[in-house]
């Protein structure tokens, strides 16, 4: 969320209205897992949101699930299906 030049929110919206590039899974790693940034992260359309530091079960899990995305094709929002 907090990144230099440009906030991963504003990155996000680019990778989506990106058409080659809106199929990527997008995981969320902040040291800020505030419910107000949750919020913005998934309007944005995100894949994942993990607190740091993140348990290593948790984010092989969501590493994982990403790869599984990208090979099926399917939509990498949360919650579709």
């Amino acid at each position: 969320i907090n990144m230099p030049e440009k906030s991963g929110i504003h990155f996000i919206r680019e990778l989506r209205s990106t058409l080659s590039l809106a199929y990527l899974p997008v995981i969320v790693l902040t040291s800020d897992p505030s419910h107000e940034n949750l919020i913005m992260c998934l309007k944005e359309g995100i894949s994942a949101f993990i607190a740091k530091p993140p348990p290593k079960k948790v984010l092989k899990a969501e590493l994982q699930k990403a790869k599984r995305i990208v090979g099926l094709g399917k939509d990498p929002l949360i919650g579709t299906a």
